[in-house]
């Protein structure tokens, strides 16, 4: 649910990160988290650090989409 006050529904903030995948890895993962977080910080957008969520997903669309 989105508070009506919600900055990055009332302006449209957001933020885009690419995230490069070596070996079927996802490459310096930790680095793209803490800017993700830094990111989310100055647009004052709430996120919810669940890493270990993130990995798992991330993990899971780089093996069915066959990314090496």
């Amino acid at each position: 649910m989105i508070n009506y006050d919600d900055r990055s529904f009332n302006y449209g903030d957001g933020l885009f990160e690419t995230i490069k995948v070596v070996n079927t890895n996802p490459f310096n993962l930790n680095f793209h988290f803490d800017r993700i977080l830094y990111s989310c910080d100055k647009l004052k957008i709430h996120f919810i650090n669940q890493e270990e969520r993130i990995r798992k997903i991330l993990n899971e669309l780089i093996k069915r989409n066959n990314i090496v």
